[in-house]
């Protein structure tokens, strides 16, 4: 095989994923598994719960006070250290769809459940699910397409 080729092979493959990971009929539960995923480093779960932090304690001083510049300021101090963190733990490497409700709520259980202490159980949790369900199978790995007929050369 030539090296153009599997160039190309791995940018198709990196589309393709895109496509599955930007799909906007994913549930909660698709996308707190690849956040769970993302976040199995200790350093990127500290990262994520002292950023959000701020970022609340930041948009309720902006409410109180009433200026919009601190609304501002909590989405970049939710976003930034987030951003720099996977850039520098992951080398880039995009894990989770950008979906901005669920990545809220996603940062919100996440603090909640660090707090509770059971963050790490929940790791374990999608660990487990991962190893149970093959990658392409209903349920498994929401950012592989199922089988289809173009893939596997059978009728479904």
């Amino acid at each position: 095989m030539s090296e153009r080729w599997v160039r190309a092979e791995a940018r198709r493959d990196t589309k393709s994923r895109e496509r599955a990971m930007s799909d906007s009929r994913m549930s909660f539960e698709q996308y707190w598994v690849l956040f769970v995923r993302a976040h199995v480093n200790p350093l990127a779960r500290r990262t994520r719960f002292a950023a959000t932090s701020a970022s609340v304690a930041c948009a309720a001083a902006g409410v109180l006070s009433r200026r919009g510049s601190l609304l501002v300021l909590a989405a970049a101090l939710a976003w930034v250290p987030n951003w720099v963190a996977r850039q520098m733990l992951e080398g880039a490497v995009v894990g989770v769809p950008a979906n901005v409700p669920y990545a809220v709520l996603a940062s919100l259980k996440l603090c909640e459940m660090s707090l509770l202490g059971t963050f790490d159980a929940e790791i374990q949790r999608v660990l487990a699910i991962d190893e149970q369900k093959p990658m392409n199978a209903p349920g498994g790995d929401p950012t592989v397409p199922p089988p289809n007929m173009v893939t596997d050369h059978t009728l479904h």
